[in-house]
């Protein structure tokens, strides 16, 4: 944890999570030397912790705006945040990190809107009406879901033929009734 500290990045920011992705790590702030190693050759010109330290910087503005860096890293949090040999994520983590993905003051990007608060309800939504860990599926398609809701609030586009696990399916009808 003190290499993160030295490279100015706190555990709480979408930044560690990058960093961490980029390292290859299994568990957030610990790092195993030929990937650390690799990872950061990955990076050109950055050789030095300074260098580290202006590279992690500059993904505080690169992340929000690069929507496959983003996702990259959002899709690279399930596996590192799960307790080995669990397969899903308790639903108390699956929480915070929605929080921090989806909110822009750690780094994330915003789902709430002007006009739907996508995260607040989300978050509602799994609170009171999950009660099962959260699998890959449901973890991936709910940022799919949330980007496209964002881009068209009114959910016409949505329906329960479609792909969709049967969570987002339930959240669709609750957000629905919450605006009745």
């Amino acid at each position: 944890m003190s290499y993160l500290n030295d490279i100015g990045v706190p555990l709480d920011e979408v930044v560690c999570l990058a960093i961490a992705e980029l390292l290859k790590s299994d568990t957030i702030g610990e790092f195993k030397r030929d990937k650390f190693i690799e990872g950061w050759k990955s990076v050109p010109n950055v050789t030095t912790t300074d260098a580290m330290k202006t590279y992690a910087q500059s993904l505080r503005t690169k992340i929000p705006q690069d929507h496959a860096l983003y996702r990259r890293i959002y899709r690279y949090t399930f596996p590192v945040s799960r307790m080995p040999p669990a397969r899903t994520l308790p639903i108390e983590i699956a929480l915070d990190q929605w929080q921090l993905l989806f909110t822009s003051e750690k780094g994330g990007i915003d789902m709430n809107t002007p006009t739907t608060p996508w995260l607040d309800l989300w978050l509602e939504f799994v609170k009171t009406h999950i009660n099962r860990p959260i699998n890959k599926d449901l973890w991936e398609q709910i940022e799919v879901f949330l980007e496209t809701a964002k881009k068209d609030e009114s959910l016409d586009w949505h329906s329960e033929d479609g792909a969709w696990p049967g969570a987002i399916d339930e959240f669709v009808t609750y957000v629905k009734e919450k605006r009745a």
